[in-house]
């Protein structure tokens, strides 16, 4: 994709100078960080004309492309998309030639909500229920404004749950650092009671699914009352020596789950597969051990499954 837009600046020591007041206005404010728009002028060209369209959303943000500031100049195209959390659903307007494109999802097609970190590098990701997934990447400086949509997404998948029929577990112990500090934030975010169903700890002797020796990574399943949360480091093996700073946090609303399923390990592989289907969506998380605890809590909002 071209970065430069119909209005390039001029490439010169005076560029600044000739560049126009909007296109200096929204240069000077360009970084990193996902902003709010809160006004026509706000909006980045390429979307303007979506604005009055989207102008009393719940949350509407423009998220900058991955751009070095020093390559950058007033007039280019600044911003990969903007996000439109409203009442019905969400819609992803994303920087395409000849303008933007939009992608409309409806709360009904949710059915879970996924966020990868590694770095400076976000991912966000939507479940739904057909099977597909809807994706933004982002700079990790704008974690916090996501996070907030993150909190309202989850908010619009749970209600209606019947808090109820959460059993009483025994909760595992997560003596791991890492997993510790998200229990702790998932305590802190989510409506008690919050318990630890399933831990891994980190650093095992183990095959990936090739058969190769690795150390796992480790794994927490935390039922709450409306959401199994699935805490891992993204990948479920690293190699000795490896430095590995990923992870991902996803929220499978329990209305939206209809079976789960614990398949063996394969011959080679140290791993078994609890499979978690939500519609035509399917989650797979890699265990070590059987997640025993987390079925049962599974099983006590009817989703159950074979082995």
């Amino acid at each position: 994709m071209a970065l430069w837009s119909g209005r390039s600046a001029a490439i010169g020591t005076d560029w600044r100078q000739e560049a126009s007041v909007e296109d200096l206005r929204e240069y000077d404010a360009f970084g990193p960080w996902i902003d709010p728009v809160r006004s026509i002028e706000e909006m980045p060209r390429a979307f303007r004309r979506f604005y009055p369209e989207f102008a009393g959303s719940r949350f509407l943000l423009k998220v900058p492309r991955d751009v070095e500031r020093a390559q950058a100049r007033p007039g280019q195209d600044l911003y990969a998309s903007v996000l439109a959390v409203r009442e019905r659903g969400i819609t992803l307007l994303q920087l395409a030639d000849g303008g933007g494109e939009r992608r409309d999802v409806s709360w009904p097609q949710i059915v879970g909500v996924s966020t990868y970190l590694n770095l400076l590098l976000s991912r966000w990701t939507l479940l739904l229920a057909d099977g597909a997934r809807f994706e933004l990447d982002y700079n990790s400086v704008g974690a916090a404004a996501m996070a907030a949509v993150t909190a309202h997404v989850r908010a619009q998948l749970t209600l209606g749950i019947d808090a109820s029929l959460q059993p009483e577990l025994a909760a595992e112990r997560v003596p791991d650092d890492f997993f510790a500090g998200r229990l702790a934030e998932l305590r802190r975010t989510c409506a008690a009671p919050v318990v630890p169903v399933h831990f891994e700890s980190r650093n095992r002797l183990c095959r990936d699914l090739t058969g190769r020796r690795r150390l796992s990574t480790g794994l927490l399943l935390v039922d709450t009352p409306h959401e199994l949360v699935v805490v891992n480091r993204a990948e479920p093996t690293r190699r000795l020596f490896e430095a590995h700073y990923a992870n991902t946090t996803t929220y499978l609303p329990y209305t939206a789950l209809t079976s789960c399923a614990v398949t063996a390990p394969s011959a080679r592989s140290s791993f078994r597969t609890l499979a978690l289907r939500a519609g035509d969506q399917e989650f797979r998380q890699p265990c070590l051990d059987e997640p025993a605890l987390a079925r049962e809590a599974l099983a006590a909002r009817g989703v159950v499954g074979g082995n």
